[in-house]
């Protein structure tokens, strides 16, 4: 039997999660800014203690450019913008539990951190066909071996995705599809490894996401490279359309006694469709030539309808930032876990380097951050 049955202890995944942008500081004295995340995001607010075990990060919301090595500073019509997926590595970072716990007194560089493997493979365009989009567009958190989510066998998981967040200035609805599925290390009859282990999925797609210019519905705010942005932070709809629902996940249970075990999810995007349209209509216009994966601009939530029936990370989550097997954010695992208790909550701040003005319009770069903490809620059978 499984050590999560003999202990008594069953467990879910847990993400807590924010999105945050730098003050829009003068371009006349840049100087390095700080980003502090919500503490509110940041904390429990569920019934089970949570153990913490990875951290991701990434820009959240932008369309990715490619510094070309000859421009510096670089200008509006080609080259790094200086608000991508690069500032990370120039960031600082500082996490602490009141208290209780403190990675560091203060901020520590990011690049001093080891991250994991996880991104997936790139592709890579011309100078007069860029894109960002990664080969795969496979999203997956593959849970940890001793913290699979242990379910009877009558219970169901769902996972739904929101509408895809537009890229800005762009009137173009391109097609994007998605498949979902759950990933269930098999028990065999009766619950005994004597068996063999009928290991399977429970998926369904490709799923047509939905596009919206109106970014007053998100749970966080546009923003490119060059700083350009919109209204959010108000909330998500979810299309019942773009989901792996309680009933089709159940209709896939195949005859058997014992329970399930589920081993992770996976969320799979063929973007090709969408960048190719935004490509042929918006290569005249900087901020929208190139492209961002999708998955850093599409909230999503998931839960099962067993154990604490708890949404596992609040609504809203960018897809990038809940998959810390499988992700374009970057991936770290944390030194020590960190346990929050009910009510606890985590104290995280960023320092950036200085925005940087571009071209002669004094465009000015706005880095917008997004983290997330995966882990572990401990449940008590």
């Amino acid at each position: 039997m499984d050590e999560e049955l003999q202990s008594g202890v069953i467990y879910e995944p847990r993400v807590l999660w924010d999105v945050a942008r730098q003050a829009n500081v003068s371009v006349l004295s840049p100087g390095t800014n700080q980003i502090k995340f919500s503490k509110y995001n940041l904390r429990n607010g569920g019934q089970y203690p949570i153990e913490l075990r990875q951290m991701l990060i990434a820009p959240v919301g932008y369309t990715f450019a490619e510094y070309d090595g000859q421009h510096d500073p670089p200008t509006l019509s080609t080259g790094d913008y200086g608000a991508c997926a690069a500032v990370l590595q120039k960031s600082s970072i500082m996490i602490s539990v009141p208290n209780r716990q403190h990675y560091a007194l203060e901020p520590l560089q990011i690049s001093t951190w080891l991250q994991e493997p996880t991104a997936d493979v790139s592709m890579r365009y011309s100078v007069s066909d860029p894109g960002a989009s990664g080969l795969h567009g496979v999203n997956r958190w593959t849970f940890d071996e001793d913290r699979c989510l242990i379910l009877p066998r009558n219970a169901a998981c769902t996972f739904q995705l929101g509408p895809l967040l537009q890229q800005p200035d762009t009137n173009q609805n391109g097609v994007a599809l998605a498949s979902l599925a759950f990933y269930e290390d098999g028990v065999g009859h009766g619950g005994s490894r004597d068996f063999m282990r009928n290991s399977r999925a429970r998926m369904v797609g490709p799923l047509q996401l939905h596009t919206d210019a109106n970014t007053a519905s998100y749970p966080f705010q546009a923003a490119d490279g060059l700083g350009a942005s919109a209204q959010g932070d108000t909330g998500v709809e979810w299309p019942g359309d773009t989901q792996l629902t309680f009933q089709d996940y159940k209709h896939q249970e195949v005859a058997r006694d014992g329970y399930n075990k589920v081993a992770g999810f996976s969320v799979a995007i063929n973007q090709i469709n969408f960048d190719d349209q935004i490509l042929g209509s918006a290569l005249a216009n900087a901020s929208t030539g190139r492209m961002a994966p999708v998955s850093l601009r599409l909230p999503c939530r998931a839960r099962c309808d067993a154990m604490s029936q708890e949404w596992w990370w609040r609504d809203g989550a960018p897809l990038a930032l809940v998959c810390p097997t499988l992700t374009p954010a970057l991936v770290y695992r944390l030194p020590e876990p960190i346990t929050l208790h009910k009510g606890d909550h985590l104290e995280v701040e960023m320092q950036s380097p200085g925005g940087r003005t571009f071209g002669q319009n004094n465009v000015f770069s706005i880095y917008q951050m997004g983290i997330g903490f995966a882990g572990y809620a401990a449940i008590r059978g």
